[in-house]
């Protein structure tokens, strides 16, 4: 194999890394000269595929980040929106919250909730004002600590009765911490959340609706009253009527009777004063008679 050229027609590298006349002449080469040529061209080549994979690579990797990047951003974004979405519902759901919490605070009616085994688990201001009890207080009660007639055996055959109903309405008495006991009017409702279950109760002070019912029936029995008493009265006057045309018969009777000289003649004048005397007495019964039915009325 020939080798044939000039040293400066050689590339600048190669004259560089092989320094001398080397292959570079007009005689004939030897093996080596071509071998130490070729073999820094090979290296080059190396060099330049390795340089070219590796920038392939990187562009793949970029473009590949790129496109993670570019999906990330749109997932982040979707969840972001989700996010902000659900942080809205929360507080409009927080926000109803409240203000159901609030308007239920507000009620003048007293709310609790409470369990099968009549443990109260909550209530409003207006159950803590009514018994004159702090919330917290309350919580630590039980429902026969507050309801006198609702014994622990009473409120667990209530119990039953509420979840059959769904809605019972009644009338019991409610004892405050001071020991005063007032009359209240029971709505109670049976809930059920999941697998635990409650009465959620209205409960309403009634005293003055029952002081206003006994005043009312105070009132009618009065006018009840007067009604007999104006029944008595007209009676009264259609009995001395009565009894005023009786006496009259009688007394009248009895002198042409002390004056009458025929035997018979006196003996039917005698006759109609007992008629009048008979007279007389039915009409005492009948006095004795409404006398003791007016006496039951009472």
């Amino acid at each position: 194999m020939r080798c044939h050229g000039k040293r400066e027609d050689a590339p600048y590298e190669l004259q560089q890394r092989y320094p001398g006349q080397g292959g570079f002449n007009e005689k004939i080469g030897e093996i080596r000269a071509i071998t130490s040529i070729r073999s820094p061209l090979e290296h080059e080549y190396t060099h330049i595929y390795v340089i070219g994979l590796t920038i392939f690579v990187g562009f793949v990797t970029c473009v590949g980040l790129f496109l993670f990047n570019a999906r990330l951003r749109t997932l982040v974004q979707t969840r972001t929106s989700s996010l902000e979405e659900e942080i809205k519902e929360r507080g409009q759901v927080e926000e109803r919250l409240r203000l159901t919490r609030i308007s239920v605070d507000a009620a003048s009616d007293a709310l609790f909730w409470m369990t099968p085994d009549a443990r109260i688990v909550d209530v409003n201001e207006a159950a803590c004002r009514s018994l004159g009890y702090t919330r917290e207080e309350l919580l630590q009660l039980t429902v026969p600590d507050v309801d006198p007639l609702y014994n622990l055996e009473v409120w667990l055959r209530y119990f039953p009765e509420l979840q059959k109903s769904g809605t019972l309405m009644f009338e019991s008495e409610h004892r405050a911490k001071d020991g005063r006991v007032f009359p209240v009017e029971v709505v109670a409702n049976y809930v059920q959340l999941g697998s635990e279950e409650y009465n959620c109760a209205f409960v309403r002070d009634i005293t003055e609706r029952k002081r206003a019912e006994a005043e009312k029936a105070e009132m009618e029995q009065r006018l009840r009253q007067s009604q007999k008493m104006e029944s008595v009265g007209t009676l009264a006057g259609g009995i001395a009527h009565d009894f005023n045309n009786i006496l009259a018969g009688i007394l009248g009777y009895t002198e042409l009777a002390m004056v009458e000289k025929d035997p018979d003649k006196r003996t039917q004048e005698l006759e109609q004063v007992k008629i009048a005397g008979q007279r007389a007495a039915k009409l005492v019964n009948q006095i004795l008679t409404f006398s003791r039915r007016t006496d039951q009325d009472r």
